[in-house]
């Protein structure tokens, strides 16, 4: 196929550089103690929750929560803000940071020489383009603005992509720094290339397939020329930012490591925003504290908003839109279909769909949970103190084994769905009920409560998001990869593994 030609044509005699593999080699081990820190919290939080949480009741606030202008909720409002704000962006900087400090410390330390500025041309031209990037960047502000408030997740995840763009094109010469020379004393031998007219006339005259012509080509990482690297990008074909596919390899792997430790991160505040909320709930002392009931609400409102538009647009954006990228040479141009802009393979992004499916699970429980709260006097739900009053009426009574609970409800709130699905008040009961919803098992109904139909509809939206539209397309799409891949990862599994590194076998056997 034309595409697979295309890109076997820009991979040609460019292997994936030392520094990518010894940097992905180190984040691989990183993302294993990570992984052991994350199974750990989810497995603390599964007994935490069966010992302690899953069979308490969740207190109703003695006093209603009355309504209030908005003027009443604006310290709140403020505060949650702020919070949901710093901590969008701490967290994710600080992995952005981590995978940033790896690529530098594998990169050569010595200055890079910098360019004669001394041309006047040039520094007009430089003068200009700092001021049109000042203008566009005071024209977004209003725009940053609105995304800071409304989804400050979807924003710091384009602002650490783009730092990690801007970190490969600023270092571009150093990513290619004595690259061949390092494959040399690790035992690769590295062949002189061929000429272009007639590799594609190899090429074009063979009736295997793209991905088995590959493995024809010149298997050498490097090929040098008197000492001097065809690596750099001014030697390949290279795109609108000037970058190499080399230097595209080095973005993909900190992209990919970016949101894979962001994903997991997310998953993890989520586990404590759970037991937080759990621990709220079950207190009787602090579920009449308005002012923090109105703060973790109003929390959890802006991080399910803005979680819920970055998963949409994320999952949406990979499933549907089609990348692409042209590069050039001299004259030259290739095109280049269904381009990626990470080294995220199939599973990975089933795993990363999981991740967020499980994590929006524990948000929207929280949710039922703190409305429960709120307003569960005035909708229908369970009320014990209120048995001999005049305005409740017993709806039903549930037989446990050691006595009979009889369940009252609002006879104004008589029309109220709810108690069908939460009777007793158990923490597990929202988490199953949620689950279910998760999963497609409960329909939707006009519950009575516009903020729970809400929030039904909600959670339905997002999980056919992730479920139907991601994971299901998923399973379907190719995973092949080209011969370049497959010896990297072929190499670099090895000592991420442990095992003894192919360089070193290699070098061995000359």
């Amino acid at each position: 196929m034309v595409t697979e030609e295309n890109y076997k044509k820009i991979y040609k005699n460019t292997g994936i550089k030392l520094l990518d593999e010894e940097s992905y080699i180190i984040l691989k081990k990183l993302e294993k103690k990570a992984h052991y820190f994350k199974l750990g919290i989810l497995c603390g939080f599964i007994f935490v929750f069966l010992l302690c949480f899953s069979y308490r009741e969740v207190e109703i606030g003695q006093s209603p929560f009355e309504e209030k202008s908005i003027l009443g909720y604006a310290p709140y409002i403020l505060f949650a803000l702020v919070i949901r704000g710093l901590s969008s962006y701490f967290w994710r900087y600080l992995i952005y940071r981590k995978v940033k400090s790896i690529y530098e410390q594998q990169m050569d330390k010595k200055t890079v020489e910098k360019s004669d500025d001394s041309n006047i041309l040039e520094k007009i031209k430089a003068i200009w383009k700092w001021v049109w990037r000042a203008i566009l960047k005071f024209s977004g502000f209003i725009w940053k603005i609105i995304h800071l408030i409304v989804s400050p997740d979807l924003l710091a995840a384009k602002t650490f992509k783009s730092k990690i763009h801007e970190f490969v094109k600023e270092n571009s010469k150093r990513l290619h720094k004595e690259d061949s020379s390092e494959n040399e004393k690790n035992g690769v031998s590295n062949l002189d290339e061929e000429p272009l007219e007639k590799r594609e006339h190899e090429v074009s005259s063979s009736d295997e397939t793209p991905f088995e012509n590959e493995k024809l080509e010149d298997s050498s990482q490097t090929s040098r020329t008197d000492n001097k690297t065809v690596n750099e990008c001014s030697e390949n074909y290279i795109d609108k930012d000037d970058l190499c596919i080399q230097c595209n390899d080095s973005m993909k792997f900190m992209t990919k490591f970016y949101i894979k430790f962001a994903n997991w991160n997310n998953l993890i505040l989520s586990v404590v925003l759970t037991i937080i909320i759990m621990l709220v709930g079950i207190d009787k002392d602090f579920t009449n504290q308005k002012g923090i009931i109105y703060t973790l609400f109003i929390l959890l409102l802006l991080r399910l908003l803005s979680r819920t538009i970055e998963i949409a647009k994320a999952f949406y954006d990979d499933v549907v839109q089609v990348g692409i990228r042209i590069y050039k040479r001299q004259n030259e141009k290739i095109y280049l279909h269904d381009w990626k802009n990470s080294y995220i393979r199939k599973p990975l992004r089933i795993s990363l769909a999981i991740h967020s499916l499980l994590e929006l699970v524990l948000m929207f429980t929280c949710a039922y949970i703190l409305t429960f709260i709120m307003f569960g006097n005035q909708i229908g739900f369970q009320d014990k103190e209120n048995e001999k009053s005049f305005k409740h009426e017993m709806v039903t009574e549930v037989k446990n084994e050691q006595n009979i609970t009889k369940v009252y409800i609002e006879k104004e709130s008589s029309s109220s769905k709810i108690n069908d699905y939460i009777v007793e008040g158990k923490v597990y009961e929202f988490f199953v009920y949620a689950v279910s919803i998760c999963f497609f098992n409960i329909s939707y109904i006009n519950y009575g409560v516009p903020w729970w139909n809400i929030l039904h509809v909600w959670q339905v939206t997002m999980s056919m998001v992730l479920i139907i539209l991601c994971i299901a397309a998923y399973f379907g799409r190719s995973d092949d990869m080209y011969k370049r891949e497959s010896d990297f990862f072929a190499r670099t599994l090895e000592e991420v593994n442990g095992q003894k590194p192919m360089r070193e076998n290699k070098k061995e056997s000359q």
